[in-house]
This record gives C-alpha cells, structure tokens and sequence, in this order.
C-alpha cells in the first residue's frame, strides 16, 4: 500500500512540478482562467466609457447655451461685413472668447473652434494663426450638422489632433450660419472613467486613419508609434499617457500570446498579466468615431483582480504537496521500523 503511496507521491509531484514550471514562464494565462467577474468589469468599463462621455457633453452643452446667440450675433455680423470690417469681427471674437477657452482647458477642453456654412475654419483658438482652410473633406461631424442642422458629438481624428468632440449648429434669426465645435482630449475622458473603475487608461489609434486627416505629414511628430503594435500611435503631449503606455509596453514584453493580431482585428478583448503573484485585467475598449468606424482602443488595466481559478490552483498545490509529504513520512517511516525490525 505504501509503494502505492510513493507512486501517487511522485506523480502529485510531478504534476506540481509541471503547473510550477508553467506558472513560472507563461507570462499570459488563456481567457478561461479568468474570474467570474469578468463580464461585470467589461460592462464596468463600456459604462464608464459612456458615462465619460455624457459629462463632458454636459459641460460643452452649458458652454453652447450660454454663449450661443452671442456666437450666432458675431457669424451674422462677420457675413455681412466687409473684408476690412471681417478682420475686426474676428478679432473680436478672438478677444471675446479667447479667456473662456482658457478658462476651461483646465476641465480638459482641448479645442473651441468656429466654422462658417461652408465648412471654412473661421477661429482655431488653439491655433488662432491657422484659419480660411476648408474643413468638410476632413470632418464627418461638420458635414452632419451641415447637412441635419443638429447636434453630432462623437470621437473623431482632426487636422491636428485626435479628441473627443462636440458640434453645434449656429443660428440667428432661425439661419444656419455655420457651427461652433468644442473638443476633449482623452485625459478628460480618461479622468473621468478611473474615478469610476480605479483603473489607469491608453488610448491607441490606428496610424493609418490618423494620418489621413493630418494637415500635413509633419504632425504625425505629435504622436509615438506603440511598441505593441506599430499599426498604432499615442499622443505625446500627455506625459502621463506615455509614461503608462510603456509601462503597459513592459507588461507586454514577453507575451506568448499574439496580442498584435488580436488589436488589429478592432475588437473587443481581455488578456490576463500575472506578474509574481499578482493580476492584472488589461481590457481592450475599441472605440468608434463619428462614423461609426473602429479607430483605436483604450486599454483599461485593473490591477491586483481577484482569481479564483488561479487561487484555486495554488491553494490546491499545497494541499497536493501536503498529502504528498505525509504519504512520503509514511513511507519512510515504515522502511525504519522494518529496519529496527530486522535489526
């Protein structure tokens, strides 16, 4: 019976043996390792997303009431002005809503921008010295209120920048003349999101659509190619987001699982990090832009989750190797008493 016990022993052992080697060197466990809380982070995730999203509409929606029949004023003046009388106007409006838009960067807006009916760039108060170019070509969001004269909100890649934007119709005396448009970056949304989730977040975009909206090939020095997968970039004025995307870059580093593939597919996915004895969730939120198309992702990572199964498994290797040292105790134990025995 006790030779019995040593084979039982050794195979235990073996099977020890082999989930420690495993656990050691797969860096990434498979998605069925994976706790039963899964679907409520992922759901934890679209939501706070969404949520995101709705405050700082709010926020670009208080500014548009409370300013619109002011804008909707200056664009009935500025159209019916003179070219010598347009410039005044525009420095007006330069002056007028210049300390708003800096006043509030502070909440994350990134961008105030005026356009005329036609899609011309009016006012840039990011780049005040860059205007008259036409913008319809790049912009879905202005051809939708163009064409509707209502409200479009959405991400969407610009001629500068990526960011999260809001576009309104502009009125006066029930004509359309043209929008006025007010853009988040990401930090703004990101902000919002970790204060619901406690997770820390990376935007990445497809390189290829956010060249393609650029105002020339030289800002494409404003983003960074992503070390995961160089389909992708990041911005680099947020140095937090860097800092975070190579860190999340390292996590990556020695993964034996394809996670390049599986971005370029655009869709949603989980990967589980183990690092010693801890996990980590990194959730991969695709976002669409204006026109409904996939354009990036942002990466969620939710630290130190719970594991079941994992936990599971560990606790359940010290039960093995328990049983494993007594049947061995056992075993020897017999062997010296036989030993006396004969002796």
């Amino acid at each position: 019976m006790l030779e019995a016990g040593v084979i039982i022993f050794l195979s235990c052992y073996s099977c020890c043996s082999h989930f420690n080697h495993n656990s050691g060197n797969e860096f990434f466990q498979p998605i069925s390792s994976l706790p039963d809380s899964v679907p409520q982070i992922r759901y934890n995730q679209n939501l706070s997303y969404q949520f995101a999203l709705k405050k700082t509409g709010l926020l670009a929606d208080i500014l548009y009431r409370q300013y619109e029949e002011v804008i909707g004023k200056m664009l009935n003046d500025y159209n019916r002005a003179s070219p010598d009388e347009k410039f005044k106007i525009r420095e007006k409006m330069l002056d007028t809503f210049m300390p708003v838009y800096e006043n509030i960067q502070e909440r994350g807006l990134r961008r105030l921008q005026f356009h005329l009916v036609d899609g011309t760039n009016l006012i840039r108060f990011h780049k005040p010295q860059m205007f008259g170019d036409p913008m319809l070509p790049f912009r879905k969001s202005l051809q939708m209120v163009n064409e509707t004269q209502k409200f479009v909100s959405g991400f969407e890649e610009g001629r500068f920048w990526t960011g999260f934007r809001y576009v309104y119709p502009v009125f006066f005396n029930g004509q359309h003349l043209g929008t006025v448009e007010m853009g988040f970056d990401f930090d703004a949304i990101k902000r919002e999101m970790a204060t619901y989730t406690g997770t820390y977040l990376v935007m990445f975009l497809k390189k290829d659509i956010v060249q393609k909206k650029l105002f020339n090939k030289d800002e494409i020095k404003n983003y960074r190619v992503c070390n995961i997968n160089d389909n992708f970039i990041v911005e680099k004025n947020y140095r937090p987001l860097i800092k975070r995307h190579t860190k999340l870059c390292e996590c990556f580093s020695s993964n034996p699982i394809d996670v390049r593939q599986k971005m370029d597919t655009l869709t949603e996915f989980n990967e589980v990090i183990r690092n010693n004895n801890t996990f980590s969730l990194i959730h991969f939120l695709p976002i669409r832009n204006i026109a409904n198309d996939k354009v990036g992702y942002i990466a969620a990572v939710i630290e130190n989750i719970a594991a079941p199964s994992l936990t599971y498994f560990f606790y359940a290797k010290i039960v093995i190797g328990a049983v494993c040292l007594i049947l061995l105790m056992l075993y020897w134990n017999n062997r010296i008493n036989k030993l006396n025995q004969k002796s």
